[in-house]
Parts: structure tokens; C-alpha cells; sequence
């Protein structure tokens, strides 16, 4: 009983760490990309 439920709780908190991180990657990643869109729209705004 008790190392089934240690392996549940170990279960769920590396669930839980897994989609935490690929929120924070997919964030990144928007982050990186507006960025890139926000520089390249004012180098083009500047180059007009």
C-alpha cells in the first residue's frame, strides 16, 4: 500500500513536471518568434 502510493505521488509529480515543462518551452518558443517577427518588422519599417 504504502509503495504503491509513493509510486502514484512520484507518477503524478513527474506527470505534472513534464507539462510543466513543455508549457514553458512552448512559451519560449512563442516568446522567441514574436520576437524575431517584432525585429523583422521594424528593420523593414526602418529599411522603408
Amino acid at each position: 500500500m504504502n509503495v504503491s502510493m509513493t509510486y502514484i505521488i512520484i507518477q503524478t509529480a513527474a506527470l505534472m513536471m513534464s507539462c510543466k515543462f513543455i508549457i514553458f518551452v512552448t512559451c519560449l518558443f512563442e516568446t522567441i518568434v514574436a520576437a524575431i517577427i517584432l525585429h523583422v518588422s521594424h528593420t523593414t519599417i526602418v529599411c522603408h
